[in-house]
């Protein structure tokens, strides 16, 4: 499922919020922060959480299980796992 972001006044200030909280993270935590997001269900607070968690990903590893598409549809594409020799992240195989 996707979401659409839907933009309210105080989403940037949430946004901000998510996001000081996930850059806070190590790279352990912040991987299982992601991987506790199952689903996208459709709540704006999580397309806000998402955006947050999905620049702390850019941020930190230059790439990002978390996708925004051009018409804001918020979207994750499954859970990931450390590689901490060459510290970045990388998709399970769905196989």
């Amino acid at each position: 499922m996707t979401q659409t972001k839907i933009n309210r006044p105080e989403d940037i200030d949430r946004i901000n919020t998510f996001y000081a909280r996930l850059n806070s993270y190590d790279n352990h935590t912040l991987i299982d922060a992601y991987n506790t997001e199952k689903r996208v269900v459709g709540v704006h607070a999580q397309t806000l959480y998402l955006i947050a968690m999905n620049e702390a990903f850019l941020d930190r590893f230059g790439k990002s299980p978390v996708s925004i598409n051009e018409e804001s549809q918020v979207s994750i594409s499954g859970p990931i796992y450390y590689i901490d020799h060459l510290q970045t992240f990388d998709w399970f195989n769905k196989n």
